[in-house]
């Protein structure tokens, strides 16, 4: 059995890997021939299927689709990938990684992408999520002007996405209540 969860975490880092290889492509990051490369090496430290690919397509499409509301609203969007986060509670500090912020003047969303969870994820219950909007805020707040914050979880292999919109307040006052 514990070799099969090592499996579904390989596959699960495959599909994020992968996926914010396609992002980086998408948004001018990495040229062609890097993209390639990468997707090589990717490739051969891994066994890439089939379904992988598709995974990683419907969790590309659905953060494309999170980018396009966001710039149907006007906004001028920052895209920052696999963003290394400082979580801070009581003196110490833990490394967290967002697979996908969005961030505008007006607006900040933070994407998690999780492959091979089997049971629906309700992103406005998950603490997981919550922590990483939490140290989020913590490095990005000088940078917005709105109070909201959006946490998203895309589910690929369930084909659905958890959006949680809350008040930086209320983030900050419910991952308090659970640290605790």
């Amino acid at each position: 059995m514990g070799n099969n969860n090592l499996t579904l975490q390989e596959n699960e880092k495959i599909i994020k890997d992968l996926t914010i290889l396609k992002l980086k492509k998408n948004f001018g990051f990495i040229k062609s021939d890097e993209y390639e490369e990468e997707l090589i090496d990717l490739t051969t430290d891994y066994e890439l299927t089939d379904f992988l690919e598709v995974l990683s397509k419907i969790a590309f499409e659905e953060v494309m689709k999170q980018v396009e509301e966001m710039e149907m609203e006007g906004e001028v969007i920052k895209v920052l990938l696999n963003e290394k986060l400082e979580l801070h509670c009581d003196g110490d500090v833990t490394e967290v990684n967002a697979d996908v912020i969005l961030m505008s003047k007006a607006s900040i969303e933070v994407i998690d992408i999780k492959s091979f969870d089997y049971d629906f994820i309700n992103s406005s219950k998950n603490i997981d999520i919550k922590l990483l909007g939490l140290a989020t805020i913590d490095k990005f707040l000088s940078s917005i002007t709105n109070d909201n914050i959006r946490l998203t979880i895309i589910q690929p292999n369930l084909m659905t996405t958890s959006i949680y919109e809350t008040d930086i307040v209320s983030l900050l006052h419910q991952c308090e209540y659970n640290l605790i």
